[in-house]
């Protein structure tokens, strides 16, 4: 294979970028201005420029994930030839990594969920060659073909075991050797270094047999140290030539040998203009062509970045007029640094018209609408997610499920003690016979009227226990989804956008994960509040009382996980927001205020509350079910208060399901619409997630 160094893989003209702010802040600001560049094959390009200078966004824009605020004259040019497969890498490993899972596990997850194709022959009869890209097509095989040396795959034989079939641990194997991962390969991602965290990332997205070939990392050095920095650039520049990937990345100053490592530098100043374009050897002559002296004592990436970080807003309004340019020593600093940034722009600029020249021989225009299609449901998939995360909740998150057992039962415990073992003992029955028979006598004697007012201040008792048992089992629930949630939503969205999985995937797999723990919580607690409470002692009403307990619990559940992904990157804020919340749900309950004398609004404004329902089917299994018996005539008195019977039990848990189905499907659309971008609080950074693993783009006529 012979490598072109200037093989285009994707360009861009005249791209500007503005982002709107959100809801109270309208104003438009410009990110990027006018930019011009190109990215080849087997090279990889250093994305750099001061803080605020828009690395990120245009980082975001050529793997076309950022696409709503490009001008209309923005030109996105890719390669005529090879489709392009984009892949994005974020700056923090937290986004992509499971705790709990070895090295080992991770690739080997990622390799049985992203790889279905079992056999060399299934492989071989999907896929064509166009270059040294393997290309699935859906339709015949007609077009394979071979090279004269019959060696085409090699590379693509080496993850298939003697019998032909696709064997996942010499896949992993692989990747693991090519990222120098070999060594931590038992280790747990907790426990690995921040570099073997950044390299596990990039080998995450390269388990596929048909891999990405442009491949975005934002900040793949933050965090480390200069030796782990040079091993994962060392490692990238090796995957760039072994697989033929473009690749970018975003970085902070370097050192000297960090940018040596380089093929090309793509420099942006304050403002999103660039000053600089091509390898790092040619960035000293490229100062000296601007009369900017760079003393040899200095590295030129250091004063290029330190002009760089001066504001170009006024940039414009100065003149290259060669006399006022060349006395540089009479003008102030500011129109000294803005004359050095304004002769690095005409310099860099001048480049457009051999980008055009590129970008007409060998690309292609594209559309900026990118193809949104994502990866159909599958039980394949569902299953390895689900044997994922059981393996995580076994390894690593059991610790925030027994936290939920202890919780649970240190609140019954309490509830148990602070009401008495024997505080549903009484039945609320009110009997006629209690009432005198004699005509002559109206009223209840003064010891009945007694007995009748201690028996509905132990049943009021018990239903005190009963809603403080039952809201504090759904707020703790609650709180520990909105807790744990966001950190795995964000892995979530990095591996569906780069077409891992389906939504629905990977939310049914969550469910059935999280099941096995809420129904074991749900039993326990079930058993302490009905029996350690004194409740009549009758299976069917218990059962009934459990399977209450669970709706209520797995609502509360998917109440956390949607709290969770609207506000993923701000946990203050998913916390205060599920508070009030759940202060809304419990006000609404049916106990703090009594509904049944409330007004039509209020009693709307209820229906939203899922612990009322809960509530009323508690208060009808402990005191209806013809609890006085079947022949009984008199008022059960707190049904009665209330205003429920045995009659609304199955409505009220129709109601309960009903809350449950909404939340499920809401937190399905929610992670398929990317709900976690209304977070107001997040950056520029976090913001715009939408990209697809393979780009397949509509060409424009002409």
């Amino acid at each position: 294979m012979v490598n072109n160094k200037n093989e285009l893989a994707l360009a861009w003209i005249n791209l500007s970028y503005t982002h709107k702010g959100v809801l109270i802040n309208r104003k438009e600001t410009t990110i990027l201005q006018a930019l011009n560049g190109q990215i080849n094959f087997y090279e990889i390009t250093a994305l750099m420029g001061p803080s605020g200078a828009g690395k990120t966004t245009l980082l975001k824009c050529v793997n076309m994930r950022q696409q709503s605020g490009l001008s209309s004259n923005s030109q996105i040019f890719v390669n005529k030839y090879i489709p392009l497969r984009t892949c994005f890498i974020m700056q923090s490993s937290d986004e992509h990594l499971l705790m709990g899972l070895t090295v080992r596990e991770s690739l080997l997850f990622a390799s049985k969920i992203k790889n279905r194709v079992t056999t060399g022959r299934q492989y071989r009869d999907s896929c064509v060659q166009t270059g040294d890209s393997l290309l699935c097509l859906e339709s015949d095989n007609s077009g394979l073909t071979y090279d004269s040396n019959d060696n085409i795959y090699d590379d693509f034989n080496d993850t298939f075991n003697s019998d032909g079939n696709f064997d996942h641990n010499l896949n992993i194997n692989k990747i693991m050797s090519e990222l120098l991962l070999s060594d931590c390969a038992d280790t747990t991602v907790q426990k690995c270094s921040g570099g073997e965290q950044k390299r596990l990332s990039v080998g995450l997205e390269l388990v596929q047999q048909i891999k990405p070939n442009l491949l975005c990392i934002d900040e793949p050095t933050s965090g480390l140290d200069s030796n782990a920095s040079e091993l994962v650039i060392q490692c990238l520049k090796q995957l760039s030539v072994l697989h033929r990937m473009a690749i970018v990345t975003s970085i902070h100053q370097p050192n000297s040998l960090l940018l040596d490592m380089f093929d090309q530098l793509y420099v942006l100043a304050k403002g999103g203009q660039c000053v600089y374009t091509g390898p790092p050897n040619q960035l000293r002559q490229h100062l000296l062509d601007c009369n900017i002296i760079c003393p040899q004592e200095v590295l030129p990436i250091e004063l290029l970045l330190k002009i760089s970080s001066n504001a170009t807003k006024n940039i414009s309004s100065i003149k290259s007029d060669k006399n006022k340019c060349n006395k540089i020593s009479s003008l102030s600093m500011f129109e000294r640094n803005a004359v050095e940034i304004r002769k690095l722009l005409d310099k860099t600029n001048k480049s457009t018209q051999e980008i055009q020249d590129i970008c007409r021989l060998n690309g292609k225009l594209v559309s900026k609408v990118v193809d949104k299609h994502s990866v159909g449901f599958s039980f394949y998939n569902m299953y390895y997610l689900l044997f994922r995360g059981i393996t995580c909740f076994i390894k690593h998150d059991y610790i925030l499920g027994i936290g939920l057992l202890v919780m649970a039962l240190f609140i019954a415990s309490c509830l148990c003690y602070f009401y008495g073992m024997n505080v549903g003992y009484e039945d609320s029955c009110l009997n006629i016979t209690m009432f005198g028979n004699s005509t002559s006598t109206k009223h209840v004697s003064l010891d009945k009227a007694m007995k009748i007012i201690d028996q509905d201040l132990d049943v009021i008792q018990n239903i005190k226990c009963q809603f403080f048992a039952i809201t504090t089992i759904g707020f703790i629930t609650m709180a520990c989804s909105i807790l744990s949630f966001p950190q795995e939503v964000r892995v979530f969205l990095n591996e569906h956008k780069n077409k891992w999985y389906s939504t629905g995937s990977y939310y049914w797999a969550k469910s059935l994960t999280d099941l096995p723990m809420t129904v074991t919580v749900a039993i326990i607690y079930s058993i302490i509040m009905y029996y350690g409470t004194g409740q009549l002692n009758e299976m069917i009403r218990y059962c009934y009382y459990t399977i209450i307990t669970i709706i209520l619990m797995l609502i509360s559940n998917s109440f956390g996980n949607f709290i969770g992904i609207l506000f993923a990157r701000n946990f203050q804020l998913a916390t205060s927001i599920g508070v009030a919340s759940f202060l809304v749900v419990f006000l609404l309950g049916g106990f703090a205020v009594r509904l049944s004398t409330a007004d039509l609004v209020l009693r709307g404004f209820s229906y939203v509350s899922f612990i009322k329902f809960a509530f009323n089917c508690i208060i009808i299994v402990i005191y209806g079910m013809d609890r006085c018996g079947v022949n009984f005539e008199g008022k059960i008195l707190i049904l009665d208060q209330f205003d429920v019977n045995d009659d609304h039990l199955w409505t009220n848990m129709y109601w309960l399901l009903d809350h449950y189905m909404c939340l499920h499907n809401s937190l399905i659309i929610g992670m398929s619409m990317d709900l976690v971008q209304l977070d107001l609080n997040r950056s520029l950074y976090d913001q715009g997630v939408d990209m697809g693993s393979k780009v397949d783009i509509d060409v424009q006529t002409g």
